[in-house]
């Protein structure tokens, strides 16, 4: 304080009278409570300093008198009051505020004067004006407030979501509070309650309803001056509100309220207490134990304990320890885990969950720990949830034990060394004393040690035991099928037995023992010679290692068996002979099927095209006198229908079969639909019916099989045609949605409503209704049903009888529903004058007037060389039919059999054979065989005649060998064609065949010399790798031998390479990587690989650039070294020892030129030519120098740069020069660039 007051210094030769009055000085400073009085004279010294605010500052009068103020006070505080005093010794007195200490002060300095009116010091008196100015602080601090306060009450009070009224309470004479009026509200008001009083208004007015309730506690608070708070029901508005009430202090009736809507948190409330039930119950529920903890923090902050605050059951359970909660840890369990406290300690610090696994040694359990903070940052809190793992622990080790066991038991070659093996392993992991197997004999009254091992402690047992002899414990090891023992001496064995077991080392004991049929077979037993508590893992252990060792000893003795038994050979054999067999019999049943339906077709077309064919021929003369025209257009017509039956009859067996395959085509559906009702048009309006087609236009194209769905729409007109007597026939075609639909409509005799569910059954007739003929199979509506369903599509009718009926079929848009393989690409629309033309000659046999039109005249052959055909047929007027229509501009040579076929080609080689398929002796496929694997005759062209109809039926006679396969009945027309086209393809056939033999013979040549290469390498390669397998190898064999090895798998990898590069190059796959690269590095690098090689032959290998700069251009730099390497490679390999190798590189013009000349074996000028084809060597024993395929890819590689590369050569032993030409990369231009990159 000192430093803030001054201070007055009164010189003994100038004492003011006044001041040496000491009492009157005393009372002065009496008077400045919490001040002090300070005297300087004219020298800044003081002369006089009292007062409380000395102690304050820790001044004491003496630390200051005789002072002056530069030595009393620091530098700082000195130089602000120095002015100050300097100010009052002038005769100005002055007024000084500051703050020191916590306390406000106000210092006033007057000057002092002698008698002769002259200032000799400054008397400085200081007063503590703390209180004052703190409420003087206060009262501004109070209207700031009080004047903020209003503005927030009033943003308050009209922006909080809670309701809040301000009112007068009411009373009767007697004091009964009995309504109040409303003064003032918010808006919220309105919303919580619905109702927006006016000033003034009670709430009786408001809420006539509301209950007196609400009076007696607002009159209770007015009464009291306490407020309120509770949560009521308002009847009135069905609804629960939370509200504080409290006095305004304005008056004893004037009250406010606040209140909230809280149905939604009332209503939620009740169904928290159910949730909370629920958990609760989940919560005691759950098998992972549970525990809430607090932390107890030592005197430095650390944790040291923690508080158990709740358990739940499961953690009662598996701890065993009860009433815990409210102790610590370490009060439960004294040896408590460090690591887990330091967990916990981590968790409540860091906020960051911990999951953990840790072993309790003292109770030997694993357990499972997820602990986690509860609550925000500061909580204390940590929430542990755990489990014991212990099952799942021991079930890991020993999965990890018997994977290793099994994998163990493999690996041993006999079943002796496998059961030593299995008791060793047991032993190690179970720490035994001992481990045996014995087999039991029970006829024979004994037991065989089998295999036993044991530590030095014990002595071993005998090899034989006799059963009878076994104690009544020991008998339950073969009685049994699992003995657990743990301690051999409390089953009450009598002395002997017990010094017995002591010999034995036999104390404690588990035995696992396998049985079959009821019967003990062999048990494998663990041995202690201690007491020993077995744990169920180690019981379940030898029970799973006894079953897996006896199945690993009886695997290796049934292989050892299998090895040794010739017999057991025969009888595997012959199994396997009759399961061959079984299969031969299905196949042949199968076979047989097929070749049933195969004669059927056979035997229904080939009369057929013996009727049709003369029929048509014989039509066709203008001549004919009109009584036998009527009859063989009689003929013609049934044999048509027949036709027509027969292929109906086909069809569904072929469909029967699962042999019916479809082919898909993008189909006009509108058009050719139009096309195929169109046919009928004719017949139909000559029946005097009206036929409407109306195909609308279609978005796309539909896939579907033509030659089907024209018997579909065929079949349904015909139908249609068939039972329509008056009125009409519409054929409608449109789009729906991604469908297009096909409906057929008739205004005929309909169809009765329980005939309708079997329209579509097979040889299903409907009987009884007016129809144009009642002939019929029965199985046309069934055909058209199977084929929709073959085109992905459905089928339905309605009908009413004597109406008429619809049918409506439903294809999808698309392809995605057909089967990929059946899908075609778009052909042009075949002729359906031919398909349609049964149908509506038998439409036509339905009129009361028939008009009936003949077939048009065939083509002609048209003239041709004198190529001479062999026909083979065993029908006589096939035979005769087919050799006149193609007599007229061919020699035809007819023989009855394939037999005799073979001696007319031994005879005279024909241009064409023309042959049946089913004949007697030697049928069609098997001349097709003969003449096929004779080279003489292989390149004939054959086609095949046949009545088996059919995709399948083709697909069998092409891979067979054939040429074409014409199908029964055929027009003259369509076998002149096809004969004449393969006359004329001939001489293209055999060149081509002659071409085919030449790259046949070089790929075989490749096939052996591509043997030859990868097995070299591949013999190298497992003669080193089993020497050493079978011997352990030095490290210097070792060295050689993996360095032999790796040699050759490179070898054999570059030939691998090679081969996928031929196989990219073939299918047009190989692409570069094209970037801008410089050759003299490539050059250089390449050298470097291939500079071992040559010096190992003494080949002198130069290389010479003429250009000193970069010499860059655009390729794919791995290739380009592949290319490279191939040249040198070659060169070396084909120059001599003592040769040279000469590499150059230059630039002409825009191109860079590589030269890679060599002093070798030299190129024939024959072989130049062909010196980068494809497998082609200049030599035979070329071959085993490679496959002769690296210079065809670095022909391939160089040309994809757009460059050249050319071979020259003097000759033999003359050497050659390869010679490259790339475009430099600054000459390239910027479409050469793209050009290069694509």
């Amino acid at each position: 304080m000192q430093c803030s007051n001054s201070e007055t210094a009164s010189e003994p030769a100038m004492a003011n009278p006044v001041l040496t009055t000491e009492a009157l000085s005393r009372a002065l400073i009496a008077n400045l409570p919490g001040g002090a009085a300070f005297v300087v004279d004219r020298d800044l010294r003081y002369l006089l300093a009292e007062g409380e605010a000395l102690a304050t500052a820790g001044f004491k009068p003496e630390d200051l008198v005789g002072q002056t103020i530069f030595e009393a006070l620091p530098p700082d505080l000195a130089a602000s009051y120095e002015p100050l005093y300097r100010q009052a010794l002038a005769g100005e007195p002055f007024e000084h505020e500051h703050n020191a200490h916590n306390h406000t002060y106000i210092s006033r300095g007057t000057p002092l004067r002698a008698e002769n009116d002259e200032i000799y010091a400054v008397l400085v008196v200081s007063y503590d004006i703390s209180e004052r100015k703190r409420v003087e602080d206060e009262r501004k601090h109070a209207e700031v407030a009080l004047r903020e306060s209003e503005a927030k009450y009033r943003s308050l009070f009209d922006s909080i979501d809670a309701g809040f009224c301000i009112f007068e309470m009411l009373y009767n004479a007697v004091g009964e509070a009995i309504d109040f009026r409303y003064i003032e509200t918010n808006p919220a008001f309105e919303r919580q309650s619905g109702r927006r009083p006016q000033p003034g208004q009670t709430m009786r007015e408001l809420f006539p309803e509301a209950e007196d309730m609400w009076l007696k506690d607002y009159a209770e608070v007015a009464r009291t001056g306490q407020s309120k708070r509770f949560i009521d029901y308002h009847v009135d508005l069905d609804r629960w509100f939370d509200v504080f009430v409290f006095s305004t202090h304005n008056g004893g009736n004037q009250l406010a309220a606040l209140f909230s809507d809280v149905t939604d948190e009332k209503r939620a409330e009740t169904a928290l207490r159910g949730s909370e039930a629920k958990y609760r119950s989940l919560f005691t529920s759950i098998n992972e134990g549970f525990n809430l903890l607090e932390m107890i923090s030592d005197e430095s902050g650390h944790p040291c304990d923690f508080r158990i605050v709740e358990t739940n059951p499961a953690w009662e359970q598996q701890t065993g320890l009860t009433d815990a909660v409210g102790k610590t840890l370490l009060e439960i369990a004294p040896n408590f885990e460090q690591q887990l406290l330091d967990l916990y300690g981590d968790v409540v610090f860091s906020g960051r969950g911990r999951r953990t696994e840790y072993y309790t040694a003292s109770i030997d359990r694993w357990y499972t720990v997820y602990a986690s903070r509860i609550g925000g940052e500061g909580s204390r809190q940590v929430a542990v949830v755990f489990n014991d793992i212990s099952d799942r622990k021991r079930t890991e080790e020993q999965q990890a034990f018997l994977l290793k066991f099994s994998d163990a038991l493999r690996a041993e070659p006999d079943a002796d060394a496998i059961a030593n093996r299995a008791i060793q392993m047991l032993i190690e992991h179970l720490q035994l004393d001992r481990s045996y197997i014995t087999s039991y004999y029970l006829e024979d009254n004994r037991a065989d040690v089998n295999y036993q091992i044991g530590n030095d402690s014990v002595p071993p047992l005998p090899d034989h035991f006799v059963l009878s002899d076994f104690s009544e414990a020991l008998k339950a090891t073969f009685e049994g099928t699992l003995v657990i023992e743990d301690d051999w001496e409390r089953q009450g064995l009598s002395e002997a037995e017990k010094r017995n077991s002591h010999n034995l080392g036999m104390r404690a004991m588990v035995a696992a023992t396998l049985r079959r049929e009821n019967h003990p077979l062999w048990s494998m037993v663990a041995i202690s010679s201690r007491p020993r508590r077995w744990m169920l893992a180690e019981i379940a252990l030898v029970e799973e290692v006894a079953e897996r060792t006896w199945v690993a000893i009886e695997r290796a003795r049934a292989e050892a068996a299998l090895r040794e038994s010739e017999l057991q050979r025969v009888r595997e054999q012959s199994e396997r002979e009759q399961e061959r067999q079984r299969a031969e019999s299905l196949a042949e049943l199968d076979r047989a099927k097929t070749l049933f339906f195969s004669n059927i077709s056979h035997e229904f077309r080939t009369p057929l095209t013996l009727l049709l064919n003369p029929l048509q021929d014989v039509l066709s003369d203008r001549a004919l006198p009109t009584l036998h025209r009527e009859r063989l257009e009689l003929a013609q017509r049934n044999s048509l229908r027949l036709l027509k039956l027969v292929n109906t009859l086909l069809d569904f067996s072929r469909i029967e079969a699962g042999r019916m395959e479809a082919s898909y085509e993008p189909t006009d559906l509108s058009q050719f639909t139009a096309d195929l009702a169109s046919v009928f048009r004719s017949a139909i309006e000559q029946a005097g019916l009206r036929l409407t087609v109306d195909c609308l236009p279609l978005p796309e194209a539909v896939y579907v099989d033509r030659e089907m769905w024209e018997k579909i729409v065929l079949n349904l007109i015909s139908n249609a045609f068939k039972f329509t007597l008056a009125g009409e026939i519409i054929v409608r075609l449109h789009p729906v949605n991604h469908h297009v639909i096909l409906e057929i409509e008739d205004t005929g005799s309909g169809i009765a409503p329980e005939e309708l569910p079997h329209v579509f059954e097979r040889f299903h007739q409907v009987r009884g209704v007016q129809a144009r003929s009642q002939e019929g199979s029965g199985i046309g509506l069934a055909l058209v049903h199977e084929l929709v369903q073959l085109q992905g599509g459905t089928i339905h009718v309605s009908s009413t009888l004597g109406q008429g009926s619809c049918f409506t079929i439903s294809l999808p848009f698309g392809s995605e529903h057909l089967p990929l393989d059946r899908i075609k690409a778009s052909q042009f629309l075949p002729s359906i004058t031919i398909g349609a033309t049964p149908y509506v000659q038998e439409a036509e046999l339905w009129r009361p007037l028939r008009y009936l039109r003949s077939s048009a005249h065939p083509q002609p052959l048209p003239d041709s060389s004198n190529a001479r055909v062999l026909l083979v047929d065993d029908n006589a007027d096939m035979r005769d039919y087919l050799t006149r229509i193609l007599s007229e501009s061919v020699q035809v040579e007819a023989v009855a059999d394939g037999a005799s076929a073979l001696v007319a080609i031994q005879r005279q080689l024909p241009d064409l054979v023309l042959t049946d398929v089913m004949m007697p002796g030697l049928d069609g496929f098997g001349l097709l065989q003969t003449l096929r694997a004779n080279p003489q005759t292989r390149e004939i062209p054959i086609l095949l005649l046949s009545a088996r109809a059919g995709e399948e039926a083709i697909v069998e006679g092409l891979e067979a060998g054939a040429d074409d396969y014409l199908i029964k009945p055929f027009s003259a027309q369509e076998l002149i064609s096809r004969v004449n086209a393969h006359l004329q393809i001939a001489q293209l056939r055999t060149t081509a065949l002659r071409e085919a033999r030449s790259t046949i013979q070089s790929r075989d040549e490749l096939l052996s010399t591509v043997s030859h290469e990868l097995n070299t390498p591949l013999v190298s390669i497992l003669g080193w790798t089993r020497l050493l397998r079978s011997t352990p190898p030095s490290p210097a064999i070792l060295t050689k031998a993996l360095d032999t090895i790796e040699r050759n798998a490179t070898v054999q990898a570059a030939l691998v390479q090679d081969l996928l590069d031929i196989s990219r190059i073939t299918v047009g796959k190989l692409r570069l990587n094209p970037q801008p690269v410089e050759l003299k590095s490539i050059l250089e690098t390449v050298i470097a690989t291939v500079v071992q090689t040559a010096e190992a032959k003494t080949i002198d290998l130069v290389w010479q650039s003429q250009p000193d700069y970069d010499v860059q251009v655009m390729g794919d730099l791995d290739r380009l070294q592949q290319v490279f390497c191939n040249l040198l490679t070659n060169a070396i390999k084909f120059t001599p020892e003592g040769g040279s190798v000469t590499v150059e590189l230059s630039t002409l013009l825009d191109q860079a030129e590589i030269r890679v000349r060599d002093t070798g074996i030299g190129i024939a000028a024959d072989f130049l030519p062909h010196v980068f084809d494809r497998f082609r060597q200049a030599r035979p024993s070329d071959a085993t120098k490679g496959l002769g395929v690296g210079l065809a890819i670095a022909h391939h590689i160089v040309n994809l740069h757009g460059g050249t590369i050319q071979a020259e050569s003097a000759g033999e032993e003359q050497g050659a020069t390869f010679i490259i030409h790339l475009p430099l990369l600054a000459s390239m231009t910027d479409e050469q660039l793209t050009q290069s990159e694509v």
